[in-house]
């Protein structure tokens, strides 16, 4: 099958892997100019884990993790105000666990696939027509192309989803919350706690 998956985060190139571990041709597309780097750090363990065990790379993921112990909430001062100790996820789930920023566990995930298969950076796709042979669809800048399935892993505010379902208004609903990250440039040293 000829696959094409819209987002070059962690969802599009492990899907990728698996496709075309599967012997599938993959085409991916990521609207950034490059590879996106930084986000947010995540706390990566059980079926995230699993899948990555799967993969083959575990090792590379903890190496460019961070094996916290501690997590601290600090003043001005740079006096601790609260903290959590991270013993009890780690023994919870038999040290199977890493913290990782976005960037680098998507980075290490499209590794796996990127001398095999098609990367499009700077697009997205501008029309989707589902056929009963495939699915017909133009990128933007360029001819219309043509797939037998195509995977939204776009993110958030999701063009593929909002092409095939409509305006995200019709389906998002705000729960509250909000949530702010910033990377440090030159953070070191490297502190795992």
């Amino acid at each position: 099958m000829k696959i094409l998956i819209s987002g070059a985060g962690v969802a599009g190139p492990s899907f990728a892997y698996w496709m075309r571990r599967a012997g599938h041709d993959v085409t991916l597309i990521e609207s950034a100019p490059s590879f996106r780097t930084g986000g947010y750090l995540i706390d990566f363990w059980g079926l995230g884990y699993t899948v990555a065990e799967k993969m083959g790379i575990v090792e590379d993921i903890r190496k460019v993790g961070y094996q916290i112990e501690k997590v601290r909430a600090v003043d001005a001062d740079g006096r601790a105000r609260a903290s959590l100790g991270v013993g009890t996820i780690r023994r919870a789930t038999d040290d199977r666990y890493t913290s990782v920023a976005r960037g680098d566990l998507a980075a290490t995930i499209y590794r796996t696939v990127e001398n095999d298969i098609e990367t499009i950076y700077s697009t997205t796709i501008t029309s989707i027509d589902n056929r009963p042979d495939g699915v017909s669809l133009t990128l933007k800048g360029s001819a219309a192309r043509h797939f037998d399935m195509v995977i939204g892993a776009d993110g958030l505010h999701s063009t593929v989803r909002n092409l095939v379902f409509g305006p995200e208004s019709h389906y998002a609903h705000y729960l509250g919350c909000q949530v702010a990250a910033y990377v440090v440039d030159g953070y070191r040293p490297r502190d795992e706690l």
